[in-house]
């Protein structure tokens, strides 16, 4: 039996690998959606960007809502592996701070990312933003990580017991994407990136001097 040719769907490139594809799709977003905001940005400028037909995008990505909760994951799961949560032993909140230092460093070197998110969450945080939800869980769920290790600090005898773990985690996140939208407005360069890496460190040793029992 002979095998029938694949029909080439209307604006896909012939010949491309759809991961690669989908890959350079959201490549050209994050940049546009950075730069520009969600809705400065036009799904035609997107496909322009990532060398498609408007026909090649919709192909992996019916909507522009749907290509923004994509880059938005993909944001998301950038951050996950950099901050290895997949670990075998849990972090303390000590350490998870750490981290986050090192996560905040590293964003210095990729502006587009620390762009898409500080933009974006600007626009999310009006009710019927298709970000929206994305923007309310992913800070909830920040805050409430970072409240639980507080209190399994407090536990584990690492932090004072009558530390306040929900305001300390608040504002932890609140001096982050603070720091992170100074940054961007002086311009983003390599110098800020330090200074803003150097200031968030400091924040955190404050947190760790004020209220961890270690001497």
């Amino acid at each position: 039996m002979t095998a029938q040719p694949v029909r080439r769907r209307p604006g896909r490139p012939r010949g491309a690998d759809p991961a690669v594809t989908r890959e350079a799709v959201l490549d050209a977003a994050v940049e546009l959606f950075g730069s520009r905001g969600y809705r400065g940005a036009s799904l035609a400028e997107v496909a322009a960007a990532a060398g498609l037909s408007n026909a090649g995008l919709l192909h992996h990505f019916p909507s522009k809502e749907q290509l923004l909760i994509a880059v938005l994951q993909r944001r998301d799961e950038v951050d996950a592996h950099d901050l290895d949560l997949g670990r075998d032993a849990p972090l303390t909140i000590w350490q998870r701070l750490d981290v986050m230092v090192d996560l905040v460093a590293l964003n210095a070197q990729r502006p587009g990312l620390v762009r898409l998110y500080s933009t974006v969450a600007g626009e999310a945080t009006h009710d019927g933003h298709p970000a929206h939800d994305w923007l309310t869980g992913h800070l909830d769920g920040v805050v409430d990580d970072l409240t639980t290790a507080f209190e399994a600090g407090k536990r584990a005898g690492l932090v004072r017991t009558d530390a306040p773990s929900g305001r300390l985690a608040r504002t932890v996140v609140a001096v982050l994407d603070g720091l992170q939208v100074q940054w961007l407005a002086a311009g983003g360069d390599d110098a800020g990136g330090a200074r803003m890496t150097a200031d968030f460190r400091g924040h955190v040793e404050d947190v760790r001097a004020r209220w961890s029992t270690e001497t």
